[in-house]
């Protein structure tokens, strides 16, 4: 049974590559040129002439030819597809990054397809998979956590693949580093300007290295101007609205409530303002609120938020070039970038107990 089936499947792969071939000959006859150049036409080889790649082009819209992607792929050995693998779907921060390296890949003829892992290192290792059947030319793995058999594989089966923020110092892979102290200074400095003491931090989840990075630039920032979080002021969020508000209850409930609140990312500073605006308190004057990561609804807050902005289009970007030139086997070793963060003030932060000004 099992070698009937196998049979069948070849078969159907060998008409399907046939089928390509007779369709490519006859564009080559029709367009006065070789079935090589025809090839190279369809692979967007630099080889051919633009002048002879357009006519062929005319007599493949004239006919109006599909190439077949399985068939072109067992034959070139590439898909023309990436995938890209991000923590939270549902976090304007990953869209925007999906969105920006999808127009850069399709500028570059590659489609991507991308797989969300919830913020669960286990489900990594399914999505790589799911991935490699897909005969991805490539991996830019965008996600906040990792999981190390999910890269173990990835190593042995040799895909080129670029990292976001990845932990080892000997990575195996092309890294795309975000410097989160630049930013996070920004914003220790600009509450401290302002004359706040008693701030608060509520981080990302403890189970994520990029959120505890975070949590101790954070600390460290503090620390150097003289100040200590309170433990009572360092909650754990979860990256989320949700976590944000359970977060803001614990610091409303506080006899000593802090003056400003340090949020690991936007959507946990969403949640805080939500608490802070539902207890009839107000933001900047009750409370100065600052935010990490700077998505668009952010803006558009009222107030609009102060928030660390981190630059998706300039990550996206780097990510795709990283990822190319080891696909094309450029990159004789391991490459490393770094993508700089900075502070976008905006209405959400304010003087300790005053009325902030508009």
């Amino acid at each position: 049974m099992h070698g009937s089936e196998h049979t069948g499947s070849s078969q159907v792969r060998y008409v399907n590559m046939e089928r390509n071939e007779m369709n490519i000959a006859l564009i080559a006859r029709k367009a006065r040129v070789s079935t090589a150049t025809v090839s190279r036409t369809l692979n967007h080889s630099p080889l051919v002439r633009e002048k002879t790649a357009v006519r062929v082009r005319k007599v493949i819209e004239d006919l109006g030819y599909i190439p077949n992607g399985s068939a072109r792929s067992l034959s070139s050995g590439r898909s023309n597809l990436l995938g890209v693998i991000i923590s939270d779907i549902t976090n304007p921060f990953f869209p925007d990054l999906i969105s920006s390296f999808e127009r850069l890949s399709a500028e570059q003829s590659y489609e991507v397809i991308f797989a969300n892992t919830n913020y669960d290192p286990e489900r990594l290792e399914h999505a790589l998979l799911r991935m490699m059947q897909r005969r991805v030319d490539g991996i830019a793995l965008m996600t906040s956590e990792m999981h190390e058999p999910a890269l173990a594989m990835l190593k042995k089966q040799k895909i080129p693949t670029v990292t976001l923020q990845h932990r080892i110092e000997e990575s195996d892979f092309n890294t795309v580093r975000v410097d989160h102290r630049i930013g996070i200074r920004k914003a220790v400095q600009h509450l401290v300007e302002l004359g706040h003491s008693n701030i608060a931090f509520i981080s990302g989840p403890g189970a994520l290295w990029s959120a505890n990075q975070r949590r101790d630039f954070v600390l460290a920032e503090l620390a150097h101007n003289k100040l200590k979080v309170a433990p009572s002021c360092l909650i754990e969020g979860n990256h989320r609205v949700d976590g944000g508000v359970a977060a803001m209850k614990t610091l409303l409930a506080l006899k000593d409530r802090p003056t400003a609140i340090l949020c690991s990312n936007d959507l946990t500073a969403l949640g805080a303002l939500k608490t802070i605006h539902e207890a009839n308190l107000e933001v900047p004057r009750d409370f100065s609120l600052v935010g990490f990561d700077d998505i668009d609804m952010v803006s558009l807050m009222h107030p609009a938020l102060t928030t660390v902005r981190i630059p998706r289009s300039e990550i996206a970007a780097e990510a795709l070039t990283m990822l190319l030139a080891a696909m094309s086997g450029l990159t004789p070793r391991m490459q490393e970038t770094t993508i700089e963060t900075r502070l976008v003030i905006r209405q959400s932060t304010g003087a300790p107990g005053k009325k902030h000004k508009k």
